[in-house]
């Protein structure tokens, strides 16, 4: 474990040669007044110069190789609540930033603000590639690793050691521990951001946050660091100066800025729709708003909860998802506040009908008729959920999360560029190159794809989850699901024993309830999984599908398999052409899609699926 340093001097001159791998309990930026030297820490190895800075998380670690005369560094500390990763950044005026710290370091701080740019931590030999691999929240097994890049997995331990000052594994484990401390600000339970940051359990996780921090994620939660008043924004505004200058940084390196346009924002409109799930009892969703529900019921009157039974018994003989689908469908209206959402339904014809039609989501005659038919008692649910005060209620819920997560959601997604990576695996161009998060309190436990370049997902999943969702809803439908590849992949997989079993043994409240449904998402699951790698959020593709919907995307893991199996994780393509290519020669026979998902799950071809 790395020593821990407390203090640090304002001005520092850094004597020559190597300093080992030491941890800083505060936050602080390291700004080079002259010299220069090499950082290798958990922001990655970069030689900075006169006019950089290295900004440091709270327990951040790294070590230093100085081979200059004259390094001169001014350490300023920043503020308590900084929950972001080491940044390497260039400041536009150091000497200002020098005198501003001689008479305050709060005016300091604000003039640090002024005009940063990110700097990249360049990849310029194994050893950067495979900090940067395990700084990732896939899993790095180091002999594969080692044997991929032709290198022997003794020669990559001791090469990596020399180079960081601590082991692969190490370093993988606290930059793990670092990131399940910054994601305590949310409300994840802490048994599930375990699983999804790699822990082997919550007492794992435990154990690295305490050795890193001196305290537990339990401690950490019940202290409530994170919202320390009047820090919050500057910590806010310091994390998405940063990250947001990351476009025009690449721009100057000649290489293309990012295609993905991001923005984040919450919705009022859509939580009530989502708030419909939980208000039906249904354990699916109910399960996760007990308190809220048991704080909002009382306020419904009869004749909208019959409304909404009756709702919830057609979608459910319809194997259809209410809220989701009302989410879809008045997704081209306004929906920023309840009441808009309510003006608009009532003008359906005119506000709903002519945005939806234009969309991959049209209704035709017969739906839209069923549609209408719903729209009275729709309305009654949502106009007593009005009169209950759920306007005031969600933003009990609401209000304080979204002040906090909006801009740092914001400010880590700028810089990930999904819709390249999406482009490159379709084999098309998107028309819009924006996404639009909107976060929601009540849409667990879905994620929602709704017209245009724009998804529903909560407040408080991980910053991980929400891009692993943007490179999953952005990819719906991977190609026409009414054309004649589809009906033809289609036609094949209805003949699949395992397949059907699937789709008529499956639990319906997951959805999927078609084999339009299972060909649509899987393909989508198998192409949002080789984005997630690309990107550094994935979680591993056997233990996803082994656990995700009660096991049922085996056609998902079995395309998977064989996308990887093609190289086209690295080449892309055309997905289309891709699938046309596996119909034509056979790859989507039951014997070949059992074999390839069976290498994934790492299952033998009888447990394969078990009834739900």
């Amino acid at each position: 474990m790395s020593h821990t340093v407390d203090t640090l001097p304002l001005r520092q001159g850094l004597a020559r040669g190597w300093t080992p791998r030491h941890r800083h309990a505060g936050g602080y930026a390291a700004i080079v007044l002259r010299g220069g030297y090499l950082e290798a820490g958990d922001a990655g190895r970069r030689r900075v110069s006169a006019g950089e800075a290295i900004l440091h998380d709270r327990f951040s670690a790294h070590a230093n190789s100085i081979d200059g005369q004259d390094v001169q560094v001014l350490n300023l500390p920043l503020p308590g609540d900084l929950v972001a990763p080491a940044h390497f950044v260039k400041v536009a005026d150091i000497d200002g930033l020098a005198r501003a710290a001689e008479t305050s370091l709060r005016g300091a701080v604000d003039h640090l603000l002024t005009g940063l740019e990110s700097l990249p931590s360049p990849v310029t030999d194994w050893p950067d590639l495979l900090a940067e691999a395990l700084r990732s929240s896939s899993p790095v097994v180091l002999g594969d690793w080692a044997r991929a890049h032709g290198l022997a997995p003794a020669t990559v331990s001791r090469g990596f050691r020399q180079a960081f000052g601590v082991s692969p594994v190490r370093y993988q484990l606290e930059a793990r521990g670092l990131a399940a401390w910054r994601a305590l600000a949310g409300e994840q339970p802490l048994a599930a951001l375990a699983v999804d940051l790699g822990f082997a359990d919550q007492a794992h996780m435990t154990r690295i946050v305490s050795a890193l921090t001196g305290r537990s994620p339990g401690a950490w939660r019940r202290s409530n660091p994170f919202k320390i008043e009047g820090m919050m924004n500057r910590r806010q505004a310091l994390f998405a100066a940063v990250a947001l200058s990351l476009t025009a940084n690449v721009a100057l390196a000649g290489t293309p800025p990012p295609r993905t346009q991001w923005k984040v924002r919450t919705s009022e409109g859509f939580d009530a729709l989502c708030f419909l799930g939980p208000l039906s009892g249904k354990p699916f969703y109910a399960d996760y708003y007990r308190e809220e529900l048991a704080a909002f019921l009382p306020g419904m009157s009869r004749e909208a909860m019959a409304a909404l039974a009756s709702l919830y018994e057609e979608a459910d003989r319809q194997k259809a998802l209410l809220g989701p689908n009302l989410c879809t469908y008045l997704s081209g209206g306004p929906d920023a506040t309840l009441d808009q959402l309510i003006r608009a339904l009532e003008q359906a014809e005119t506000v709903i009908k002519p945005p939806l039609d234009a969309s991959p989501y049209a209704l035709n005659a017969e739906e839209w008729r069923n549609f209408m038919a719903q729209q009275p008692r729709v309305l009654i649910v949502l106009k007593a959920m009005r009169d209950a005060g759920f306007a005031a209620f969600r933003r009990r819920y609401v209000d304080e999360r979204a002040v906090r997560r909006v801009p740092a959601l914001s400010a880590r997604l700028a810089g990930t560029d999904v819709i390249a990576e999406q482009e490159r695996l379709l084999g098309r161009p998107f028309a819009d190159p924006s996404l639009e998060v909107i976060l929601l309190y009540f849409s667990k436990p879905h994620g929602i794809k709704i017209q245009g370049q724009r998804f529903l997902t909560h407040l408080d999943y991980p910053d991980e989850a929400v891009i692993r969702n943007a490179a999953h809803e952005m990819l719906h439908p991977p190609f026409p699901m009414d054309g004649p590849l589809a009906r033809s992949v289609m036609a094949t997989m209805n003949e699949d024993p395992l397949l059907t079993r699937v789709l008529a043994e499956h639990d319906p409240a997951f959805g999927y309830n078609s084999m339009e449904g299972i060909l649509n998402e899987d393909t989508v699951q198998a192409l949002e999984q080789i984005v997630s790698e690309r990107l550094g959020v994935a979680k591993p593709a056997g233990e996803r599908w082994r656990k995700s919907d009660g096991g049922m995307h085996l056609f998902a893991a079995a395309l998977y398999g064989m996308l990887k199996a093609d190289g086209y994780d690295r080449t892309g393509g055309n997905i289309e052409t891709w699938m046309n290519k596996a119909l034509i020669g056979g790859r989507l026979s039951p014997e070949s899609i059992a074999g390839s998902a069976g290498q994934v799950l790492d299952l033998p071809a009888d447990q394969l699926w078990k009834k739900a």
